[in-house]
């Protein structure tokens, strides 16, 4: 499985996302176009000039969604997760490919999100796999 480039609401610096659904996205703040000089009152801010050639970012961090699963039913909660949620279509085979795929792009942190991620079957494997890849 590919990580996808998509917009995502939330992520901050080299980031990463993948919902328990297997869609995945990334965003990189500072990066892309930006106004070669940005004016905010009387001060005049110039952007560095940009590179002769493209440079490649490398992720940082990872969230991975693993579950909707929930035992509460919070209204505020920003993953719909609850009682009736379930644990998308990754398995715990598709979850350690992204985990080995997020390690090579330069992955140093993984955060296992969900609903309630302890109540997502598999986590105690992927806990020693991303152990195992120094995550």
């Amino acid at each position: 499985m590919a990580l996808k480039t998509t917009p995502r609401r939330g992520l901050t610096e080299a980031a990463g996302v993948v919902d328990r659904r297997g869609a995945a996205s990334s965003a990189l703040m500072g990066r892309g176009s930006y106004p070669a000089a940005v004016s905010r009152g009387c001060h005049q801010m110039t952007a560095p000039p940009l590179p002769a050639q493209p440079t490649v970012a490398s992720l940082r961090f990872l969230w991975a969604e693993l579950t909707t699963r929930c035992g509460l039913r919070c209204i505020h909660c920003y993953a719909s997760a609850g009682p009736d949620g379930n644990d998308g279509t990754m398995s715990v085979a598709d979850w350690k490919a992204t985990f080995n795929q997020a390690a090579r792009l330069g992955a140093r942190t993984i955060s296992m999100i969900g609903g309630e991620p302890t109540l997502y079957q598999g986590l105690e494997d992927l806990i020693r796999h991303a152990l195992g890849l120094g995550l």
